[in-house]
């Protein structure tokens, strides 16, 4: 353990080493695992913890591996390893979409899907992903481990459920068979370092022989304190796919914004900007051929 900068900071090796510090040490304690958000917290004096351990080089939390139809993803791999690993891009391909579309190349190599969540950013990217894969997340420390869904580990604008001693360790979902589709959209500024205006992530079971929907999952970011999922939607999707549901789609999409933001400046463009992202999460899941002329937002 070494002092920097008014803190102690401690890098184990291990998951094991890791949770014998953190049962043995008397005060606050900040996880660090790529850094892009807590550094800055640190600098700024935003947070000011006595320990800062690094957890970025713990390989029990690195890594995606498929096991019993779950896929299960280490907290501190980062956006650039989920956005190319071809498990997450066979079989959770909204995931790969939501970490190629995350800030700069360097956010992308740095920041980690457990760094996501602990932020609980309203318009964290991977968040309303995580919630349409339905999500279960692992938590840890010294006194035993919980798997919560992600809806209960958000609580609010930066805040979680977690503990002050407490890590996200892991990240699991249900593989998307053949059956299923999804994907991931983002509106945001056209930088290279973009926070999303909104996001919306989509997952879709299809019956190709009766060409319908058998089941959806639908989400939303950017509109209020976390990241949530759209029940009616997500119901109204069901059944024969046709020519009206991309209108179906937007209308009740338009109404979510109105429901969210109604009265705040932001609200009569992002009204009209959902219906152009979810004519391109149409695209995204069923080709331009379900636009009506092939059109699409970019």
């Amino acid at each position: 353990m070494t002092e920097y900068n008014g803190y102690s900071f401690f890098g184990p090796s291990t998951l094991k080493e890791l949770l014998e510090e953190v049962a043995l040490f008397d005060g606050s304690i900040a996880f660090l695992a790529g850094g892009t958000d807590l550094i800055i917290e640190l600098k700024k004096g935003k947070k000011k913890p006595h320990l800062v351990i690094d957890v970025s080089q713990i390989p029990e939390l690195n890594g995606v591996h498929e096991e019993n139809g779950f896929l299960h993803i280490g907290s501190a791999t980062t956006f650039s390893q989920l956005a190319r690993h071809p498990l997450i891009v066979e079989k959770g391909l909204c995931l790969a979409q939501a970490a190629r579309k995350i800030g700069s190349e360097q956010i992308r190599n740095r920041g980690t899907l457990g760094g996501n969540i602990a932020s609980a950013s309203p318009a964290g990217d991977c968040l309303p992903v995580l919630l349409v894969l339905e999500a279960m997340i692992t938590l840890q420390n010294p006194d035993g481990v919980r798997r919560l869904p992600l809806s209960q580990v958000l609580q609010g604008s930066g805040r979680t459920c977690l503990t002050p001693n407490e890590l996200i360790t892991g990240i699991d979902f249900p593989v998307l068979d053949g059956g299923y589709v999804s994907g991931f959209e983002k509106l945001g500024s056209r930088t290279a370092v973009t926070v999303a205006k909104l996001n919306l992530a989509a997952v879709i079971k299809v019956d190709q022989e009766n060409h319908s929907i058998t089941e959806a999952r639908i989400a939303v970011g950017a509109l209020g304190e976390t990241a949530f999922r759209l029940p009616d939607l997500e119901q109204n999707l069901v059944g024969e796919i046709n020519p009206f549901l991309l209108h179906l789609f937007e209308d009740m999409l338009t109404e979510t914004v109105d429901n969210a933001i109604s009265g705040r400046y932001s609200h009569p463009y992002k009204r009209e900007a959902i219906r152009g992202l979810a004519e391109d999460m149409f695209v995204n899941l069923f080709g331009a051929s379900s636009v009506p002329g092939g059109r699409t937002h970019g």
